[in-house]
């Protein structure tokens, strides 16, 4: 059992969560600069002047992730959802996506604490290269992977969240990244950078998802959003108990 995953009291754990409907613990960050600006009314995500990139490739061995870090006194995990596309395919032609938790021992990522499959569709997003003129480009239609992970407690701490996809095609599927609004030009927006890590063989090693575009060397942050609640404090959890004993009380009455 890892050290991490807190699963005391899992049965009034679980009950708490029924009793509030999931909300986003974590927010990576938008990948949208341009809402409502492409066809048909869809976002926008359009890519830096440097790195004009539409994004990084990710496989069912070449996966790809990005760190999260839980609060006291911890998380109930309902699902987790990450981005990606498989361009030219509105439909894409992927057979399999895992998402995966690790651990994070200071910066390094360690062994899985639980993983699950994700199904996808269709963000309302479309990732474009940089230029006023791309803005109606539909070439790549980002799909929402959402991984159900069923109510997993974490307990504080640093984690990382990883992605591998299977395309059927035998062919990279690719994921965009966090974008910032740029005040000073609309068009140029920035990408945000950061930390991500990129494994080439199936999360045996890892190491620094740099993109390298010229001279720009840069770890880019990517997008994703864990959904959930919070566990209970201590006080919720002895009134959620009470109030078990006393209904159970009026039913022997």
């Amino acid at each position: 059992m890892k050290s991490k995953i807190s699963m005391c009291c899992a049965g009034l754990i679980a009950a708490s969560a029924g009793l509030a409907s999931a909300d986003v613990l974590w927010d990576n960050g938008s990948m949208v600069t341009h809402a409502g600006a492409g066809a048909g009314g869809a976002d926008v995500s359009m890519a830096s002047a440097v790195p004009n990139t539409a994004g990084s490739n990710v496989t069912a061995s070449l996966l790809r992730g990005d760190d999260f870090s839980v609060g006291g006194p911890g998380w109930i995990i309902s699902n987790i959802q990450m981005f990606a596309y498989d361009t030219n395919n509105a439909n894409p032609r992927w057979s399999d996506a895992q998402i995966s938790i690790r651990e994070n021992n200071g910066g390094s990522v360690g062994d899985v604490v639980a993983s699950a499959a994700a199904t996808w569709e269709y963000s309302g997003i479309n990732r474009v290269f940089n230029g006023e003129a791309n803005l109606s480009n539909t070439a790549r239609q980002i799909q929402t992977l959402t991984a159900d992970f069923g109510g997993l407690v974490l307990g504080a701490g640093d984690y990382w969240v990883t992605i591998g996809i299977t395309n059927t095609a035998g062919v990279n599927s690719w994921m965009s990244f966090v974008m910032d609004n740029n005040p000073d030009d609309a068009n140029n927006p920035i990408t945000r950078v950061g930390n991500s890590i990129i494994s080439t063989n199936s999360g045996e090693t890892w190491a620094a998802g740099n993109v390298t575009t010229g001279d720009w060397n840069q770890s880019p942050e990517l997008p994703f959003l864990i959904n959930g609640t919070i566990v209970p404090a201590p006080g919720a959890m002895a009134l959620l108990g009470l109030g078990g004993l006393m209904a159970g009380r009026r039913r022997r009455a």
